[in-house]
């Protein structure tokens, strides 16, 4: 379903035009696929909009950002606060809502330390997933040919460098001179040194 722009999305802070929401395209997420967000429904209401467990789904989000080792510079109530401002600016009766979290500009390798964690919250309307009718006429079900080996093959995907800057940030907390990863089978396919990977 295409986006339908709303007046503003929040960042870092600040509500910005809906045009104006830009990153550089060196951005740390964008090449290495370090983010976390929520996806969130606010339905209409006679009260108006009411945004379905909002604080349970920016918790996620934060433990989320915890297991990567994300460090968030916002606590979650600021961004609770924020998504029920988005709401309310978008004028929108029922939306969805994502929040995102990402490392921006700084750094380009595993390494995050010189990146900043940018926040990112924008509504929009969308309706059912699936489409008006999935509700009442159900959805069709098939196999998936893209599993775990193409996972492996795909050396450069950005999900994959991610499990590897996990996996380096695990690592670094007390390091030897080197580090292995395990792949399919269990064999060791990856590894990587404390300054740099080796794939």
């Amino acid at each position: 379903m295409p986006i339908t722009p709303t007046p503003h999305i929040w960042m870092n802070g600040e509500m910005v035009p809906w045009e104006d929401a830009k990153i550089h395209v060196l951005t740390h997420t964008l090449h290495y696929g370090t983010g976390v967000f929520e996806g969130i429904r606010a339905y209409e209401t006679e009260q108006g909009p009411a945004i379905f467990r909002l604080t349970e789904h920016i918790e996620r989000l934060y433990n989320s950002a915890k297991i990567l080792g994300m460090p968030m510079p916002y606590d979650v109530p600021t961004i609770v606060q924020a998504c029920k401002d988005v709401v309310a600016d978008s004028g929108l009766d029922a939306c969805y809502l994502r929040p995102i979290a990402y490392y921006g500009y700084g750094e380009m390798g595993l390494a995050t330390g010189a990146c900043t964690t940018d926040i990112a919250i924008a509504a929009w309307p969308w309706g059912a997933y699936l489409g008006d009718d999935a509700v009442t006429k159900g959805d069709g079900v098939g196999d998936v040919s893209v599993g775990h080996s193409v996972y492996e093959r795909c050396e450069r995907w950005r999900v994959a460098y991610e499990r590897w800057r996990v996996e380096r940030h695990s690592f670094l907390k007390d390091p030897p001179l080197w580090g292995l990863l395990r792949g399919r089978f269990h064999y060791y396919r990856h590894c990587f040194h404390h300054h740099s990977h080796c794939p």
